[in-house]
């Protein structure tokens, strides 16, 4: 069984986007050197990468007109949507999972192959830490107060114990944490 990965840049607030439209949504997102070590570091271990239709969107609109490492990383690599209104996923590599989310996941995470990364996709994480399908939480916690936005946690969100796997500070002052639900 392959891991599901979330991975999000949040406030310390807990924001994973702020108010505003396209980019405004995380123009305080603090990108260094190191986290694109890191991106690199995490599409290498990685074998499938899930997105919600709106983040998806924002990638296949910017990545395949991109080269570089991150880049070609992302653009070759095995790409799933959550959606129910794309008719086609539209770019290499895509699918798009039209089904009942529980059924769809797990039939992903059931593949052969390298662990599943969500990027971003706030609204698709929650119903999947709502359904108990995340393995790991890999949190970028950048030292900001957003004020208003949207939080990574919805409200009514299942408590959820956390166990700390690691941690590392980023030159840019970014703490970078890994956690998995505590059983």
């Amino acid at each position: 069984m392959r891991k599901l990965i979330l991975i999000d840049m949040v406030s310390l607030d807990g924001l994973y986007e702020g108010p505003g439209e396209g980019f405004a949504t995380i123009d305080w997102h603090m990108v260094d050197d190191r986290w694109n070590e890191k991106s690199v570091e995490t599409l290498d271990n990685s074998g499938t990468i899930l997105f919600g239709r709106r983040t998806y969107e924002g990638f296949r609109g910017f990545w395949p007109t991109q080269s570089g490492s991150i880049a070609d990383r992302i653009n070759a690599k095995d790409k799933a949507v959550v959606s129910k209104s794309l008719a086609q996923a539209g770019w290499a590599n895509a699918r798009v999972l039209r089904g009942d989310l529980r059924s769809e996941v797990e039939a992903l995470k059931a593949e052969t192959g390298k662990q599943i990364i969500i990027y971003g996709s706030g609204r698709v994480g929650q119903s999947l830490t709502d359904l108990g399908l995340i393995d790991e939480y890999h949190l970028a916690i950048a030292p900001v107060v957003v004020g208003t936005g949207t939080p990574l946690f919805k409200a009514e969100a299942p408590r959820l114990q956390m166990k700390l796997n690691s941690v590392e500070a980023l030159p840019n002052g970014v703490l970078y944490a890994s956690y998995s639900p505590a059983l």
